[in-house]
């Protein structure tokens, strides 16, 4: 039996591709401190 994909469902969280999932989350993560919080924090001194 030839078990060859037919879709890619990046977004569906029960599919195993959970490294993409966690690289992704930890990419907003650091671009939402990075460019959100650190400008803020210069404003506060």
């Amino acid at each position: 039996m030839q078990r060859k994909a037919t879709r890619i469902e990046l977004f569906n969280l029960a599919t195993p591709p959970r490294a993409f999932h966690l690289s992704l989350l930890a990419f907003f993560v650091c671009f939402f401190a990075w460019f959100a919080v650190a400008p803020l924090k210069e404003a506060e001194l």
